[in-house]
């Protein structure tokens, strides 16, 4: 490298860094108790569930954290604002279920989306329930909020519902097939 070409590097580089200013954050928005009130589990819970023709298996809460992400900018410097994720995972062994839901800060984002083995389902609202009540195994669910399947019909056997209340979390998860997972208490 010539002198000249290593004194040139030399004062570029300063001057390139200076010249990226970093953004500032404008705004965080944390979790409300309503929000954190929407996922009832605890760090190693083990729920009960039994498959439509009389399996039974756990699903284990195997994730449960919060987290604060930025918002999207275009650019480099630009201002941004921060909000609180809350993650949740449940998982079970046998069948190989893996249930997957992220909360953010309602404020900024509504609605959840989760997923079962990587198949998309949201809501909309965490305020106000899909379906008034449920009965299952005897016991009536009230103020239930159904996740949908986002993915357009198709002719393999899929999941298509997620039930879920605030107390209970998951009570159901159907199938197009009519066959369903319930929560065994």
């Amino acid at each position: 490298m010539r002198p000249f070409q290593y004194v040139f590097f030399l004062v570029l580089i300063p001057v390139f860094m200076l010249s990226c200013k970093k953004g500032v954050e404008k705004n965080r928005y944390p979790l409300s108790q309503t929000e954190l009130g929407f996922v009832p589990y605890q760090l190693g819970d083990t729920i009960g569930f039994i498959h439509s023709g009389g399996f039974e298996f756990d699903f284990q809460v195997v994730v449960l954290k919060r987290d604060w992400a930025i918002s999207e900018t275009g650019h480099p410097g630009e201002d941004y604002f921060s909000y609180e994720e809350l993650e949740l995972i449940l998982q079970s062994n046998e069948p190989e279920l893996i249930f997957r839901m992220t909360l953010p800060a309602q404020i900024i984002m509504s609605g959840v989306s989760c997923a079962i083995n990587n198949q998309n389902f949201g809501i909309y609202s965490i305020t106000d329930p899909t379906m008034d009540s449920l009965m299952i195994n005897d016991k009536l669910y009230t103020e239930i909020f159904v996740f949908t399947n986002q993915l357009p019909e198709t002719s393999l056997i899929t999941f298509d519902s997620i039930f879920y209340t605030r107390p209970d979390g998951i009570i159901k998860i159907g199938m197009n097939n009519e066959e369903a997972y319930y929560i065994n208490n």
